[in-house]
């Protein structure tokens, strides 16, 4: 007999009942109430109170499947403060127009498609030949030998969907908790596998938030195996699993609050956490993990393994040679969906990943792949780039996969990613609110509660802005003044809907569409700050706002392009063409402005508007994680004094010009207005620009292609302005000539500051050429004296 079926923990506790609630992926109208017909009179609550001083939870149990079908589960309570064992599941919700039926405790629920399928899955598992063979493996038992007739008669249960006899026996199963040997088989090898994991977990213990903790370093102590004896063992009904959309009632709001607090010790508790994809593409995510990990397998055995010889179906295209695909290779493109799907954009899905990572399993209906696996595949991947193809590869697919392999580097980054300091702190959580979405626009502070150490208490009934406030004024997290001021302002675009309404509160819901593009603004967040005197050091506070010291430095006195307003409305389908024409248009009307004037670098205004545009779009190495696909290197900051005005100049001619063709195809009436409206020929011609501009060709700088055509992206939502003193700067969309351009101790880029009603509020920070950095912190030092109170309420 194997050690499964010894020392469990008989724990037979009154079960409660539950309902399923507005899950943190979504809300499932009308999904907690029962039908007359659905539940009989002598059925009991389907959720009793829980008992937060013990921080009570809700675990889910598999029982089997109804003669309709229908999937058959039992909740029970159970305490964390316990010595418990239970997995995890986490998913998207999907559609929530789309649901099926789950009983639990004889409630019959409605849930989202893709919950219940991954439910169902788990439990079909459990009775597949595939399933019998983890089982028995882990047991100790070689399958299909006569001397094991217990695990057999168990699993061949399972599969008959055989019920015990008695009543008794049925409450011992349902109550039954199994124990950590159990989960891994009784193999010495096994149990010191687990044991690792555990050990992991009582170092967490010691800090919750301890950054120099590398789990990473202990996942290869996990398994395919593990995870899918543990599937087994959850679609049996041997052990409990938590999903939050049937394990809370958020009908009970306190109990919701209280239950997001312990989202953190749910996921770092569970022995296994299983990830659900997708259960609409079911086909694609079982080849996607299949192929992923028989090239982990290879690697982890040869890393310099030949893969094109091993596995040449990865070399050749498909064999319909018109797929509307992105690489025309199905093994690629599976990857390419699973790596793109949903539920790699959801906050509280990473926050689960990041909590449960050594013990996280991707699952799909016939594949387990490890998220340790995953992280060797990312690393493979992205050295594939610097690689020569292989000899048998083919062409279109070589240079697909040069361009767009995909490597889950943004995953993987944030995964992995540890802060030495608050600075590192805050921009990590920055990049994580950037990159991740959430349904309700509270949850990007309470899905971030497992990660950052935080002293938030969830609450649902307060605004969004009031939240908002809570996370910034945070005193775990320390967010400085400057840094608000960055992410914040009522000039920003895309603007805030009615959550938020003071301009110092930075809008996260936005954040990603409102700083992706501006590097100059996160590099202000996680730059190195010089000391500011105590008597000017800003201040922040729920009730007084921002509170900092400062001068006016000048004032706006014309705003010269537009910007879009609204996300997701880029011009049409030539939006980066449209771009450009626009910066052509600015050049062409302000020839005489542009050339003639010196800036305050000594160089005409020219140079300095152009460097404005190289500087908010470098991407340095803070933003790889955004940037995983290939591109042609730009000219950096850093080599920005190794050209000439005029070459480029040219260099934006090009630029132009290139983007003029597609558009001259999809908007020719567009074009020809522009063009005539400025004097020029109804066609684009790079001659005719450089002669009117007098910008002759550089020979000694031929590198036409050295500014990247992205390079206009800034001006998807800012705007070009001039000031009173003859600068010229790029700032926030919704700004307006007369607004006043600040400098103030805590910030390197000068702020925009609006009158309203007798008070200042914040726009939104600007970049200025010649006005930032070390050239900013010296005016303020050289005008000392007229440092005044700054005060930002509204």
């Amino acid at each position: 007999m194997s050690a499964m079926n010894t020392n469990s923990n008989q724990l037979k506790r009154k079960r409660a009942g539950s309902s399923p609630p507005q899950g943190r992926k979504g809300t499932l109208k009308n999904s907690n109430i029962d039908s007359p017909h659905n539940v009989r009179a002598d059925i009991k609550p389907l959720y009793n109170p829980l008992d937060p001083s013990r921080r009570e939870i809700r675990l889910l149990r598999i029982t089997g499947v109804s003669e309709d079908g229908t999937v058959e589960c039992s909740l029970r309570t159970a305490s964390l403060d316990d010595d418990i064992n239970f997995a995890a599941l986490s998913y998207v919700w999907g559609d929530e127009s789309i649901t099926r039926e789950i009983s639990m405790n004889g409630h019959r629920r409605n849930v989202t498609r893709n919950l219940e399928s991954a439910l169902r899955h788990i439990r079909n598992y459990s009775t597949t030949s595939q399933g019998r063979h983890e089982w028995l493996t882990a047991s100790g038992a070689a399958p299909g030998k006569n001397d094991n007739h217990h695990e057999e008669d168990h699993v061949d249960k399972v599969e008959s969907n055989e019920k015990p006899q008695n009543e008794l026996a049925c409450e011992a199963r349902c109550d039954k908790d199994m124990t950590n040997d159990e989960i891994n088989g009784s193999s010495k090898e096994q149990s010191q596998q687990y044991s690792s994991s555990e050990a992991s977990n009582s170092k967490e213990d010691k800090d919750d938030y301890e950054v120099d903790y590398d789990p990473w370093k202990e996942t290869h102590l996990e398994s395919t195996h593990m995870g899918n004896v543990t599937r087994v063992a959850v679609g049996s009904g041997l052990l409990p699993l938590w999903v939050d959309a049937v394990c809370i009632d958020q009908d009970n709001l306190s109990e919701r609050n209280h239950q997001v607090q312990l989202m953190r010790e749910i996921y770092r508790k569970a022995a296994a956490v299983f990830s659900w994809i997708d259960s609409s593409r079911e086909k694609n995510i079982d080849l996607a993990l299949k192929t992923i990990r028989e090239l982990v397998s290879s690697l982890r055995s040869h890393p310099e393994f030949d893969w094109a010889s091993q596995h040449p179906e990865l070399c050749e295209l498909d064999g319909d040679a018109d797929a509307d695909t992105c690489f025309r290779n199905q093994y690629w493109d599976s990857i390419k969906y699973f790596e793109d799907s949903e539920y790699f954009h959801r906050l509280w899905i990473f926050q689960e990943l990041w909590i449960g990572r050594a013990r996280v399993f991707f699952i799909s209906t016939n594949e387990c792949l490890t998220l340790f696996s995953l992280l060797v595949y990312h690393g493979w991947a992205r050295g594939l780039r610097a690689k020569p193809p292989p000899s048998i590869m083919n062409a279109y697919l070589w240079h697909s996969l040069r361009r767009r392999i995909p490597t889950f580097t943004t995953l993987i980054m944030h995964l992995r990613r540890k802060y030495e300091n608050s600075q590192e702190r805050i921009f990590y959580l920055v990049t994580t609110l950037c990159t991740y979405a959430c349904k309700n626009p509270r949850d990007k502070v309470y899905g971030l509660l497992g990660i950052f150490p935080m002293k938030i208490i969830p609450d649902y009934e307060k605004s969004v802005e009031d939240v908002f406030i809570d996370l910034i004024t945070d005193s775990g997290l320390q967010v400085s003044p400057g840094t608000l001021l960055v992410l914040s302002g009522i000039g920003i675009y895309p603007r805030s809907n009615d959550r938020v309404h003071r301009s110092w509160v930075p809008d996260f819901e936005l954040l990603r569409s409102q700083l992706c593009l501006d590097s100059l603004k996160m590099s202000e967040i996680v730059g190195v700050k010089s000391e500011i005197p105590i008597h000017f050091r800003p201040s922040v506070s729920k009730i007084k706002g921002i509170t900092c010291f400062g001068i006016q430095d000048t004032e706006v006195s014309e705003v010269v392009t537009e910007a879009l307003e609204q996300q997701n409305t880029l011009y049409g389908s030539c939006y980066l063409q449209r771009l450009w024409l626009s910066v052509f248009i600015y050049l062409a009307t302000n020839k005489s402005y542009l050339l003639n004037h010196p800036n305050l670098e000594e160089c005409n205004r020219l140079r300095g508007f152009i460097e404005t545009l190289v500087r908010l779009s470098s991407m340095s190495n803070l933003f790889e994680a955004y940037t995983p696909v290939e591109r042609d290197d730009p000219i950096p900051w850093s080599r920005i004094d190794e050209f000439s005005t005029s070459s480029l100049f040219g260099m934006l001619l090009n630029n132009i010009g290139v983007c003029m063709f597609p558009l001259e195809k999809s908007d020719p009436h567009l074009v020809r207005n522009a063009l005539d409206r400025l004097g020029f020929a109804s066609k684009w011609d790079t001659q005719e620009m450089r002669q009117f501009f007098d910008v002759e060709h550089d020979n000694n700088n031929d590198d036409s292609n050295c500014l990247d055509l992205g390079l206009v992206l800034p001006l998807i939502y800012q705007v070009v302005f001039h000031t009173s003193s003859g600068l010229i700067g790029i700032g926030p969309g919704g700004m307006k000539a007369t607004d006043k351009v600040y400098l103030i101790h805590g910030l390197t880029l000068p702020i925009l500051l609006r009158e309203v009603d007798g008070k200042l509020v914040n726009v939104g920070t600007c970049y200025i050429s010649g006005i930032y950095d070390e050239v900013a912190l010296e005016i303020l030092k050289k005008r000392e004296n007229n440092v005044q109170e700054i005060n930002i309420v509204d």
